[in-house]
């Protein structure tokens, strides 16, 4: 549950530039960004979009995550081995060798270090929160062989007496024995214990749950753990002037001891849960392999430059799921602590799911010097999905579909550029949430597709505006009045999203970014009542602006402000009567950060002082899961940091 999409969290706190992985210290998202779309330095995350939200859908879900171009089949990412994070959409994605309709996650590995270095990061808070974490890198033979790594222990309390603890480790080596070639290893591991999270709370009828404390108030013994270990090999040969292959090989494996959720079901207006049910799932192992070879050769000439990529990758994944044990208990009211005794749980069988997949594609780009580029891709994919049940037959689901991708962009004067690009792909379907019948199930992958349009403007050589358009389709899975967890529907999401990124003068850095979006579903559900024309948690109106100023009266001082708006939502799939045949709506919310850098050394050692107040005003609102879960966000509290380059 709630570990694995911290993990996800965790693993995306080692990424940042490369140069900024080396040096803690200097960590600045808003001074290192270049758009507004996303961009994480260290602990430090700004933008609109990320690796779980990208348009409204998360690109890590859907399977597109790469390493170095590479790709990697995996839903949780390994930790403490990267040095920088792009999300690979729109603008991002223009040239990209193979797209994705939801967007890439592409993460690359610790360079190789030109000098031996040491960082340290201790931090407090929010909360009781603490952190540690040692990052260093060390060259062996200069030029041709060094590592890099490092170590963390973290104990989260996203709301008092939440808790969550971590450890993670990683190393990468890095070896030259040839001009031209380099092979790169590299081992991450997490291990996440003690991971208590809120109870899920789902409403009888068309209202919100009462406004509550954000604070624990679930059971002491509702604890999840879970572990991630990825490892793999990443290497590319340059032939000549025109050839080079890229490899990469990756396993990974995130098991768990069995997740714990705890739900309030039909909660009445006083937030008294009609049914309480505790579920608690099968231990899980997920191991998969995966990989892709590409050869791509570029021929340059005087204004014209050609490029083609030839490509092949494969995966293999194996999961149990099912055979959950479920336990109603005594019903409670939320955000009231009242300890029960833990339940005998009586568990089922579980079934398997096996997905086997090839891929060979094709990607030519045309590109001349001043005036632009445009670019034509084709793959075509063999899937074939198992899901063997505890009795009777497996059921087998195989899919040959061939895609394609292109864009162009256009030089239109020294500042304006134009762009457009069409995707499709197969995805895959996040998995079923805890309240369906078929909890933990996982679809087979669905066909996507997505276009857009836009332009970019240096409005001044250190300040860029960037202006699309986005259509994004994909099939639409939720809960149905059955509680069962299928498609029912298409979802569209289709909009604009705006970026403004850069320096308003020498010691002011803005970043600042909206996306105005319309998502809908339309198809069975929608016709048949079952459903309403809006997809559950996702926002109309999404706006995030984030200003760094260093002052001139203190050397060193520098002070930030963080301001982040999340418009209405629909919180129900249902629509109701009492409503006007309208959705339930989630409210609008919006948070206020507040803090200072201040960089100084310790006895010559750069080292910055970081300080934040998080959501000032304490906003409070209940945040939805798509599943039509409410959630508790954290109020108002309080971060220091110090970091320290040796």
């Amino acid at each position: 549950m709630r570990a694995l999409t911290l993990a996800l969290a965790i693993a995306a706190a080692g990424a940042g530039s490369q140069a900024q992985a080396q040096q803690r210290a200097q960590e600045n998202a808003t001074r290192s960004a270049d758009d507004a779309f996303g961009v994480q330095v260290g602990n430090d995350r700004i933008g609109l979009y990320s690796d779980r939200d990208t348009r409204g859908f998360s690109p890590l879900a859907a399977g597109n995550a790469r390493i170095e171009g590479m790709f990697f089949d995996t839903r949780g990412m390994v930790t403490r081995v990267l040095a920088n994070t792009t999300i690979r959409v729109g603008l991002t994605a223009q040239s990209y060798p193979f797209p994705a309709p939801t967007g890439i996650v592409d993460y690359a590995l610790r360079p190789l270090p030109e000098r031996a270095s040491f960082s340290s990061v201790l931090q407090g808070g929010p909360n009781t929160s603490y952190d540690i974490e040692l990052d260093g890198q060390l060259p062996i033979v200069e030029g041709k062989f060094g590592i890099a790594g490092g170590l963390m222990y973290r104990n989260d309390v996203l709301v008092p007496s939440d808790q969550l603890n971590t450890r993670a480790a990683g190393l990468v080596a890095r070896w030259r024995p040839a001009d031209g070639t380099e092979i790169m290893l590299f081992y991450g591991y997490a291990a996440i214990q003690h991971d208590r999270f809120n109870p899920l709370v789902f409403t009888s009828g068309p209202f919100l749950p009462p406004d509550v404390k954000p604070t624990y108030f679930g059971q002491r013994w509702a604890v999840s753990n879970a572990w991630n270990r990825a490892y793999g090999l990443r290497a590319h040969r340059q032939f000549d002037e025109h050839w080079r292959l890229d490899t990469g090989v990756f396993h990974q494996n995130i098991p768990n001891k069995g997740q714990i959720a705890d739900l309030y079901l039909n909660t009445d207006q006083n937030g008294v849960a009609g049914q309480h049910l505790v579920t608690n799932e099968l231990p899980v192992q997920g191991p998969g392999v995966s990989g892709e070879v590409r050869l791509s050769g570029v021929y340059v000439g005087d204004r014209a430059r050609q490029t083609l990529h030839l490509m092949a990758r494969a995966r293999s994944s194996e999961r149990n799921f099912g055979g959950t044990a479920n336990a109603i208990i005594a019903p409670l009211v939320i955000g009231q602590r009242v300890d029960l005794p833990q339940p005998v749980w009586n568990y089922g069988r579980s079934s398997q799911d096996e997905v086997r997949q090839w891929t060979v594609g094709a990607q030519y780009q045309f590109a001349w010097r001043g005036l632009g580029e445009a670019t034509l891709g084709v793959q075509q994919i063999d899937y074939e999905k198992t899901v063997t049940p505890p009795t009777g037959a497996p059921t087998v689901t195989v899919d040959k579909p061939l895609f394609y991708n292109g864009s162009v962009a256009f030089t239109l004067t020294k500042r304006l550029a134009a762009y457009a690009s069409f995707t499709q792909g197969l995805e895959e379907v996040p998995l079923a949430p805890e309240n369906a019948s078929n909890a933990q199930e996982a679809p087979p992958a669905i066909h996507t597709e997505q276009y857009d349009f836009g332009f970019r403007y240096a409005i001044t050589p250190q300040l860029r505006l960037v202006v699309g358009y986005f259509n994004v389709q994909k099939p639409y899975f939720n809960v149905d009045p059955t509680r069962v967890y299928r498609s029912l529907g298409q979802e569209i999401h289709k909009g604009y999203e705006i970026s403004l990124a850069g320096k308003l003068t020498d010691r002011l850095n803005v970043v600042a970014g909206a996306v105005l979006q319309k998502p809908e579903v339309t198809g069975e559900g929608v016709a048949a009542g079952l459903i309403g024309p809006k997809p559950v948690s996702q926002a109309e109106t999404n706006v995030r602006f984030n200003l760094d100023y260093r002052t001139a009266w203190i050397e060193g001082l520098s002070v930030d402000a963080a301001f982040a708006y999340t418009g209405e939502r629909a919180a129900t799939a249902r629509a109701f009567a009492q409503l006007g045949g309208k959705q339930l709506d989630a409210e609008a919310f919006a948070t206020l950060d507040l803090g200072f850098r201040y960089r100084f050394k310790i006895r010559g050692n750069p080292s910055t002082f970081r300080a934040q107040a998080l959501n000032v005003f304490d906003d409070f609102a209940w945040r939805v899961y798509p599943s039509g879960a409410f959630y508790l966000a954290p109020g108002r509290a309080y971060m220091m940091s110090l970091a320290t380059d040796f």
